[in-house]
């Protein structure tokens, strides 16, 4: 793989050349975002990474992210396929992870899960994550240190799988993936002790482990190569029933258990977790289970050795001996020195990305003996989350002068937490900005506002809140949709210059149904003085609802398709053509006087923003950002902007998927200029193979998302345009099979940010 082809001394200076010519006809406003971390209080705690954005999912690995020889703290978190990184500045028995997002930038897109593991030995830790389709396997990355000490990564290359994931060798001399479900977190660890990283995952079917050696040292090619052979289809000899809580072990340590009782006859395996360690000094390997059927972890001792496992002995409430870990219904466990002092730790955590925990997700069990004779003891269950806003699942903030003293608080509508035996506990957060003008602070003072908790059990929640004078009485009033489709309306009675005074709920206001999810902003779009509605719904589209009503009762036809309202405004949706499930559309509109932007959260996460909105609800707006601020919050994201800091400048708050806040600067004045300044941040582009002898080139660009959209021009070597297309993606096919052997040149943009490669075709 390389990243451009020699140039000739005539095509490099046309190269040069064609790198100032704009891309497209719209002009692109530069952008940045930087993340704010202002003072936080709840429940009378500083919170010291605030708007560090929460955890739902968490899956963690030890990893050394800035090359000084100390672990640091990686967390993938499942539930927005989000890389999360902290750096340890702590001390012996004094744990101290500070949010450093920064050291996130390289790491390639990835889903369900993540173990970061040195395959090679180096010093710098690799990748090991999920490949979902079309197959189900384990793709890897090996990791390397830049020029700036931070963690990069570079896929690594199987040679004989055509998916580029781990294989084996079947009996007929044929290869095959190792199998790795959506919902399976495997073990890469060197379970025979040769040095080099095995695989131990679940069978397709289900129910038993299977061991993959890795046979790299075996073969003599030191711990460079990761090749596998299956040495155990029934490692340990036990077996997981998907109707009992225990785990089925064997009498006998030369025989698989016998999975195939009452009502196992095909039985499929819906997702299991696994980790293991040596918990006895004896060489071989125990293993910690936890199944999407059980809220605890199941504990097995190993009997036999590190050639011939077998259980024999099982703690079905894994910590029986302290507290057990109890996490419905999807428990998982990671095992790593948390606190500085050299032993390794033990940790729970929810692996479900739904109905489970979401705010006591990392279970902190301290080892308070030794690395060879581990025994652990429960110190926190919300270990890093209790430094940070987090309310439990999705999080829909907007901006709100509640108590009229000139500063900007926060209304924050939410999932919820989720409370076992009892379901989803919804609620609106009101967070008070007691800093100055210059210097934002915040403080949590209700969780439960206007008591929105009440309407949970009625299966109303994922409220997400907006404000605007929907009455014209120099007050702003309250909108908070729902995930029914429908909206709550506070009417203020506050009146202009007076602290928010909210009337009684109107539910179902004027009959409004979105269908799913809905996500109102508030804005006069027309220009008539009435404000009207824009509500993002689930599956992506913006629903705009004109006020028909007077300046003091606004009013609205519940149909949406019926003139002049409109179902399909834009002409834009936040779906992309490879996600099958849900797009919730979540808008905010800054208005200019004389334009609009609308910037729109999306499922997948980027924050889209659209202009050409003024005097063309009918036409179709033209998208000025894929993704504004190149901002990773992972999914579900929900935008609001104010300037909190008064310098003139938009502030940008950011909900997710996972139940808490970011909080970034961006350079977006409140006069809607952009500082020239910021200069956007070239593309790094690769390409394979480079030269082809067929014209037919892989591009890959690691720091963009699977979800940006691409826009590619080629030149030939007098300049002319020979090739243009667009892609959603960070990898796809540049097809110029019809092109003649030379130099090209590809330029390619996503948003403001472009960079520029050359190719060569060499029949």
């Amino acid at each position: 793989m390389t990243k451009h082809a020699p140039f000739t001394a005539a095509f490099k200076a046309l190269f040069f050349a064609l790198l100032l010519l704009p891309l497209s006809g719209n002009k692109m406003l530069a952008q940045s975002a930087e993340r704010l971390m202002p003072p936080v209080t709840f429940n009378g705690n500083a919170l010291d990474i605030g708007f560090a954005g929460g955890l739902n999912s968490p899956q963690l690995s030890a990893a050394d992210l800035n090359n000084d020889g100390i672990d640091d703290l990686y967390i993938f978190d499942r539930s927005s396929n989000l890389h999360l990184t902290y750096l340890n500045e702590g001390t012996a028995n004094e744990p101290s992870y500070t949010f450093a997002p920064e050291y996130a930038e390289n790491f390639p897109d990835c889903s369900n899960f993540v173990l970061m593991r040195d395959y090679n030995g180096d010093g710098a830790p690799d990748i090991f994550a999920h490949f979902k389709t079309p197959v189900k396997g384990i793709q890897v990355f090996t990791g390397y240190y830049n020029n700036d000490d931070q963690l990069a990564f570079e896929q690594f290359q199987f040679c004989c799988e055509q998916y580029n994931i781990a294989y084996f060798e079947l009996f007929n001399g044929t290869t095959t993936q190792i199998f790795i479900g959506d919902d399976d977190y495997p073990v890469v660890s060197d379970v025979d002790g040769d040095e080099d990283l095995d695989i131990l995952t679940w069978s397709v079917g289900g129910g038993y482990v299977e061991w993959y050696r890795n046979t790299s040292v075996e073969n003599g090619y030191g711990l460079d190569s990761l090749m596998f052979v299956m040495a155990d289809n029934c490692w340990g000899k036990f077996y997981e029933s998907s109707f009992s809580e225990e785990i089925t072990l064997s009498d006998d340590p030369n025989d698989c258990a016998n999975g195939f009782g009452p009502g196992e006859v095909d039985a499929r395996h819906a997702g299991s977790t696994t980790l293991v360690f040596d918990a006895d000094n004896d060489g071989d390997m125990e293993v910690v289970i936890g199944d999407i059927i059980s809220k605890y972890l199941k504990f097995l001792v190993n009997a036999g050795d590190s050639e011939d496992a077998w259980m024999n002995e099982q703690d079905a409430k894994f910590p029986a001996y302290d507290v057990s870990a109890e996490i419905p219904d999807f428990p998982a466990s990671f095992y790593l020195d948390l606190n500085n002092d050299g032993l390794k730790d033990f940790v729970a955590a929810p692996n479900d990305i739904n109905a489970t925990l979401n705010y006591n997700v990392i279970w902190y069990y301290q080892n308070m003996t030794s690395n060879e004779f581990p025994e652990f003891e429960l110190q926190q269950k919300n270990f890093l989350v209790d430094r940070m806003l987090d309310f439990g699942a999705g999080s829909n903030p907007c901006f709100f002068d509640y108590n009229a003293d000139g500063l900007k608080d926060i209304l924050v509508g939410t999932d919820g937490y989720y409370e076992p035996g009892i379901g989803r506990d919804p609620r609106l957060i009101l967070i008070e900005n007691v800093g100055t003008a210059n210097e934002p602070a915040f403080e949590v003072i209700d969780d439960d506002y206007l008591n929105m908790s009440q309407f949970g059990p009625l299966g109303s929640w994922n409220f997400s809140p907006a404000v605007g004078d929907m009455d014209n009485d120099g007050d702003k009033d309250l909108i908070i949709g729902e995930r029914e489709g429908f909206l709550y309306y506070f009417e203020n009675m506050g009146g202009a210059g007076s602290p928010a005074n909210f009337g009684a709920p109107q539910t179902a206001w004027k009959d409004i149904d979105v269908t799913l999810n809905a996500s109102p902003a508030i804005a006069d779009l027309n220009r008539d003085g009435l404000n009207d509605l824009i509500i993002g719904e689930r599956n992506g589209f913006f629903y705009y609802y004109q006020n028909i009503g007077t300046s003091s009762e606004p009013d609205f036809n519940s149909d949406p398709s019926a003139a002049p309202n409109n179902s399909f405004l834009g002409n834009v949706t936040t779906e992309l053509p490879q996600i099958l499930s849900a797009a919730n559309a979540a808008p905010f509109i800054l208005d200019f006087g004389d334009n609009f932007l609308m910037f729109a959260g999306t499922e997948v996460g980027p924050m889209q923003v659209y202009t050409d909105i003024d005097g063309n609800l009918d036409g179709t707006f033209t998208q000025l950002y894929p993704n504004f601020g190149d901002i990773r919050e992972g999914t579900r994201t929900k935008p609001g902007l104010a300037d909190i800091n008064d310098d003139g400048f938009y502030e940008m708050l950011v909900g997710n998927r996972r139940g808490g806040l970011g909080l970034f600067s961006t350079n977006l004045s409140t006069e809607g200029s952009v500082s020239a300044t910021e200069v956007a941040r070239e593309l790094l582009i690769d390409i394979s193979p480079n030269p082809s002898s067929d014209g037919q080139f892989t591009i890959d660009i690691p720091e963009l998302s699977p979800f940006d959209a691409v826009e590619i021009k080629v030149y030939d070597s007098i300049g002319r345009e020979v090739y243009q297309g667009r892609e959603v993606g960070n990898q796809f096919l540049l097809p110029l099979s019809s092109k003649a052997s030379g130099i090209y040149f590809c330029r390619i943009q996503s948003g403001a940010r472009s960079g520029a490669v050359s190719l060569l075709i060499n029949r």
